[in-house]
């Protein structure tokens, strides 16, 4: 009786353990998300700021110039820096 007892406890405290694994691997799997989802949101506004900034450089050293200032211009110029022209 005992032995057979002794089973099913182990058998039910296993699959305690198991369950509690899923769910701490599903909680770190959920912030794991978070943490990329905000990280993510960072680098997107810091890399509207620079495009910002090249934008407005860009536009500077062309009135500096006084070359009149297309928005067709500006985006064979970036394309160029990008060498994707």
């Amino acid at each position: 009786m005992f032995p057979s007892f002794q089973a099913r406890f182990i058998s039910a405290n296993e699959a305690m353990d198991k369950k509690e694994m899923a769910q701490e691997k599903d909680w770190i799997s959920r912030r794991e998300r978070e943490v990329l989802a905000k990280m993510l949101e960072k680098m997107e506004a810091e890399n509207k700021d620079v495009a910002k900034t090249s934008s407005e450089a860009l536009d500077s050293i062309l009135k500096k110039h006084r070359i009149n200032v297309t928005a067709q211009l500006v985006e064979d110029l970036k394309n160029w820096r990008r060498s994707t022209y």
